[in-house]
């Protein structure tokens, strides 16, 4: 199900994988966290807080880190039971979403989800002391936010939709932005 802007609630699955990422980033200490206004996003922050044994850091909701809007398209199942995809704009966004508006009719551009999260990322870097800071996302939306990081812009997707759950590290220095780690998985 192309889920986008539904605002549906982790299921057990997912709170497990939150719980056992937040174990894994045990000992860091988070200044703040953002996440994105959508139920999964919040639920999984405070349960990755919490796990993590930041039960006291200060939780902010961040819409330019919202994921794609898919349009018509959202709340759609786009896979039949054998894996295949039949909707051609949608088949397209999953190859290579940098080309045309891809699954988003009447929602959004990759390009406007890009405009949108890496204004979160840069302005959060600008910020520039030395706390670290959780911000917890969406699988597109990660991808449209770190695109400019990436080693190949180019290849939208970097091998693969990014897991549930997975942590990127990035940090800034003199006013840069560097990715120091990319989709790290703690299940």
């Amino acid at each position: 199900v192309l889920q986008g802007w539904l605002d549906v609630a982790l299921n057990e699955k997912g709170k497990e994988e939150a719980r056992k990422t937040g174990e894994g980033l045990k000992g860091i200490i988070f200044k703040k966290a953002f996440s994105s206004p959508l139920i999964r996003a919040k639920e999984t922050t405070k349960i990755i807080l919490e796990a993590s044994g930041n039960l006291t850091t200060p939780i902010s909701e961040e819409n330019r880190i919202k994921e794609i809007n898919f349009g018509e398209y959202e709340g759609q199942v786009y896979k039949k039971p054998n894996g295949e995809i039949d909707n051609e704009d949608i088949k397209n966004f999953f190859k290579d979403p940098l080309q045309g508006d891809g699954a988003t009719k009447g929602g959004e551009t990759t390009y406007q989800v890009m405009e949108r999260t890496q204004s979160f990322i840069k302005e959060l870097a600008s910020i520039n002391d030395d706390n670290n800071y959780l911000v917890v996302t969406h699988g597109f939306a990660t991808r449209a936010m770190l695109n400019f990081l990436y080693d190949d812009p180019s290849s939208f997707w970097q091998n693969g939709v990014p897991s549930n759950c997975v942590v990127n590290v990035i940090y800034a220095k003199d006013n840069k932005i560097y990715l120091e780690k990319k989709d790290i998985s703690f299940l």
